[in-house]
Parts: C-alpha cells; sequence; structure tokens
C-alpha cells in the first residue's frame, strides 16, 4: 500500500508550478518543502494538493503524521471533485483509519471514486461487491467492475480479473485469458499476478510447460513483496533444477517467506536448522520456526514439533504437548500425524 501512495504522490501533474514544483521535492527526498508547496496548492483550491498532502500525513512524510487530517484533506479533496481524494478516503473508511471503519461508507466514496475515473476505487469497488461488503453481493457486477479497472491500468483489477476467468464462477471459464491478465497484472508490479503465473508456467496446464519461465516469474514475485513467491522461488535454489543450487540463497528466501507471514516458507527455513542445511544446525531454532509454521497452518511444521517434544530436542520433553501437536497435524491433512 505505502508504494501505491508513493505512486500516486510523484506521478506527473498538470495542473500548476505548485504542484509540480511539490512533485520534483519529492523525488530529490525533500519531503518538507514538497509538504509546504502541497499546503499552498491545496490552500489555493487545488484538490490534487490536498489529496498529496493527506498521503504525507499518512505517511508521516514532512509532516509529523496525523492520519486524522489526512482524512481531513481526503475529504476536501473528494469534496473538490478529485476521484484520487475519494479513493483515498473511501480506502480511509475500508481499514478504520482516521475515522471509524464503516464499509458502506467505503462502498459510497469507492463508487464515488471510480465514476471519477480512479481505476483503483473501481478495483476496490469490485471487491466489495465480489464479497458483498457493505452492498449486496454481485459477483457480476463485481466481474464489471474489475474489468473497468483493468482497462484503467489497474494491476490489481487485472489480477482479479483474471481470477475470475481462471475459477469461471460468474463468467465463463477461460484460463487463457486469465493467463493473459496474470501476465498483464505482473507486468503492472503486482505481485501476486506474477506468482500465478509462475505456478501456471511449473505446472504447464495452461500453458507450455516452463521451469525457467516459473522462475522468472518466482522472482518478480518475491521482489514485488510476495512471501510465497520467496518460499517458492528457495525451492528452486534448493534443488537447482532450474536455477544455479545454492542452499544458502535458499535459506534466505525461506526466512524473507517467513518474515513475510509465509507458513510454508517458516517450515522450510525451521527444516533448514534441523538438519543444518545452509545453516548452523540449531535445534532451539528450528523448534522456533517449526512453531511459526504450525501456528500458521503448516501441518508438517505441527507434526515436527510433535516430534520435537517427543525427543526434547531443542523444548522441553512433554509426550501431552506432543499427542496434541500430532492431532493438530491430522486435522490438516498430514497423514504420519494420525499414526
Amino acid at each position: 500500500m505505502k508504494k501505491f501512495l508513493l505512486g500516486l504522490l510523484v506521478s506527473v501533474s498538470l495542473f500548476g508550478s505548485d504542484l509540480d514544483d511539490a512533485v520534483v521535492a519529492l523525488k530529490s527526498g525533500d519531503f518538507k518543502k514538497s509538504a509546504e508547496l502541497f499546503t499552498k496548492a491545496c490552500n489555493g483550491g487545488d484538490t490534487d494538493g490536498c489529496n498529496r498532502l493527506g498521503i504525507l500525513y499518512s505517511l508521516d512524510l514532512g509532516v509529523k503524521q496525523d492520519r486524522f487530517k489526512a482524512v481531513e484533506l481526503y475529504q476536501k479533496a473528494c469534496d473538490g471533485g478529485n476521484a484520487d481524494g475519494c479513493f483515498m478516503f473511501g480506502d480511509a473508511y475500508a481499514y478504520g483509519n482516521g475515522v471509524k471503519q464503516d464499509n458502506f461508507k467505503a462502498v459510497e466514496f469507492y463508487t464515488k471514486a471510480c465514476d471519477g475515473g480512479n481505476a483503483a476505487g473501481c478495483s476496490n469497488l469490485g471487491l466489495a461487491y465480489a464479497i458483498g461488503n457493505g452492498v449486496k453481493q454481485d459477483s457480476f457486477k463485481a466481474v464489471e467492475l474489475y474489468t473497468k479497472a483493468c482497462d484503467g491500468g489497474n494491476a490489481e483489477g487485472c489480477y482479479r480479473l483474471g481470477s475470475a476467468y481462471f475459477n469461471g464462477k460468474h463468467i465463463k471459464q477461460d484460463r487463457f485469458k486469465a493467463v493473459e491478465l496474470y501476465q498483464k497484472a505482473c507486468d503492472g508490479e503486482y505481485a501476486d499476478g506474477c506468482l500465478f503465473l509462475g505456478l501456471t508456467y511449473e505446472i504447464g496446464k495452461d500453458v507450455k510447460q516452463n521451469n525457467f519461465k516459473a522462475v522468472e516469474f518466482y522472482t518478480k514475485a518475491c521482489d514485488g513483496g510476495n512471501a510465497a513467491g520467496c518460499y517458492r522461488l528457495g525451492l528452486e535454489y534448493a534443488v537447482g533444477k532450474h536455477i544455479k543450487q545454492d542452499r544458502f540463497k535458499a535459506v534466505e528466501l525461506y526466512q524473507k517467506a517467513c518474515d513475510g507471514g509465509n507458513a510454508d516458507g517458516c517450515f522450510m527455513f525451521g527444516d533448514a536448522y534441523a538438519y543444518g542445511n545452509g545453516v548452523k544446525q540449531d535445534n532451539f531454532k528450528a523448534v522456533e520456526f517449526y512453531t511459526k509454521a504450525c501456528d500458521g497452518g503448516n501441518a508438517d511444521g505441527c507434526l515436527n514439533l510433535g516430534f520435537a517434544y517427543i525427543s526434547g530436542e531443542g523444548v522441553k520433553q512433554d509426550n501431552f504437548k506432543a499427542v496434541e501437536l500430532f492431532t493438530k497435524a491430522c486435522d490438516g491433512g498430514n497423514a504420519e500425524g494420525c499414526y
């Protein structure tokens, strides 16, 4: 989200010298000067200046962070007909940033944003319709809005539209079209699109299998902040079949995946410590990351953590805890945990 907001801040302005000078100051890292110039633009009636000043208050750049002030500025921009301001005002309501969380209000302002040409507003409005959040659920309307978002250049909208075509739930299934849209999303630096492209090329179901392409897209996904992409890329480095084997790099990627909340990455990071693959063997560290994996829903992590409690390696021996963990592993689909 922060990357998206920074993109809004430095996008080209067509409104006047104060705003243009503020963007130049931003790009040079002079946040204080940019805040002064955005303030001047906003006070002069430039709604784009108000919106961008609000983003600075939200991100603590050039001014002391004040989310209430940010919301006030988004509202001022939106009231003045600025679609980006309406989007930011809607986002504030969606996540409860500076205002009380209110899905109905979020939908109201995402609608204004979308109607005003803000593609991200169309994408978020589409999601609201898809799940029935703040509006009556309507998957057909969601697809319509994702299409509008994607056509307007919103990469997330392309990804969501791609998922709709992939699943074929409320639109005729077309996985070739889905791949095309995931590609468009990835090209727009939406990391989830890159991940799904990587998976598609690895499996080879809807495109010709190409593991080298899979590695390429897992790399893009990981670089874009997708934790699952880091995990998949780590597996590739560990095996070394489609990229030069590098177990140290694999461990680094497992850690990055785990830090990003990916339970599979935590499991592999724990395994690396358990067996000393790419790191110094450390049972205590193994237990730490098996625990994270298990807590995150990885059944293999629960199983291995159970064995650790049986043996007392890296943790105090506790057979009752082990049984609890084997049960959790079994319930999570790990057959060995069921024995």
